[in-house]
């Protein structure tokens, strides 16, 4: 595919319109109207990888690598003009090193991930916008942090951020307020990957028994759930699963999402599936399993 020996399909538009795929040091994104459009590393870089899309596909979010500095957040538009996030840092931010891209807004004009301060061992949650460059969100506590996801209107930041307890999933709201979601007795790690819009559905995973990262959903009536308990308490028959690590994908309203899980589809006999759970109110959650793998991997936060 595109000529790469190992392509790599890292993200699919909202509209669906759209793939972005990066390999063997080459970048595209593909669709049917427009073709294959390539995208090369900065210059003086040597390296470059595709992470989000606006909804249409038209803006995309990526890094590129130069030796010596690592990755950098890049925004790459229709008109071939792009922004090297690190170059807008607000002063505030002051000097960085690596900056990671992790969100996008669906229309594409805010975006989040961390960067690692100059002056500090440990990473930190970032929020960038054309007029504001890019912002550091406040920690729960001084050592580590990120911001993992974005909603799709930009307005809620989602992520995890170091505290006394350990490492707690967190919201943004804008770039000054920060809520600690929580996390679960026993769990050294609680993170948060995706929000509906206004932030008001959010999915993450924590540590769970036996070192399994294990699935999460919260909303403000609920707080934090354990995503396959709230599932069974809804109604879903979950027997013969066991749900992986965050899901891969949640819908504007929250009331869809996507994953992976093992499925035991015969006695004895397990395999790793796609999963889709959907709430089409006022009916119960119902669940449908395909024997596919989902093509969009979370990446997990580099705890410095």
């Amino acid at each position: 595919m595109f000529g790469l020996q190992r392509p790599y399909v890292r993200a699919i538009s909202g509209d669906g319109s759209t793939i972005a795929v990066d390999g063997d040091g080459h970048a595209y994104t593909w669709s049917a109207a427009h073709g294959r459009r390539e995208f090369l590393p900065l210059s003086g870089d040597v390296d470059v990888l595709m992470q989000g899309m606006s909804h249409d596909g038209s803006i995309v979010q990526g890094a590129s690598y130069r030796l010596g500095r690592g990755y950098h957040s890049v925004i790459w538009r229709p008109d071939g003009t792009s922004t090297d996030l690190s170059t807008t840092a607000n002063p505030s931010v002051g000097p960085v090193g690596e900056v990671q891209p992790w969100g996008l807004s669906a229309d594409g004009s805010v975006a989040t991930g961390w960067y690692n301060p100059s002056n500090s061992p440990g990473s930190a949650p970032y929020r960038w916008t054309p007029s504001g460059g890019m912002v550091p969100l406040p920690m729960l506590g001084q050592l580590y942090g990120a911001a993992a996801g974005i909603s799709p209107d930009g307005n809620v930041c989602v992520g995890y951020s170091s505290g006394p307890g350990g490492a707690s999933a967190v919201r943004w709201i804008g770039d000054s307020m920060v809520e600690d979601l929580g996390s679960f007795p026993g769990a050294d790690l609680s993170i948060a990957f995706l929000a509906s819009t206004g932030g008001e559905v959010i999915v993450g995973e924590y540590d769970g028994p036996a070192a399994s990262f294990r699935p999460w959903i919260w909303t403000r009536s609920t707080g934090m759930l354990d995503l396959s308990a709230f599932l069974s308490s809804s109604g879903v028959d979950l027997t013969g699963w066991s749900l992986i690590a965050s899901p891969r994908g949640l819908s504007a309203d929250g009331n869809t999402l996507v994953g992976i899980g093992t499925h035991e589809y015969a006695p004895g006999l397990f395999r790793t599936e796609g999963w889709m759970a959907t709430i089409p109110s006022p009916a119960p959650w119902m669940l449908f399993g395909a024997a596919a793998i989902c093509s969009r991997a979370v990446r997990r936060p580099i705890r410095s």
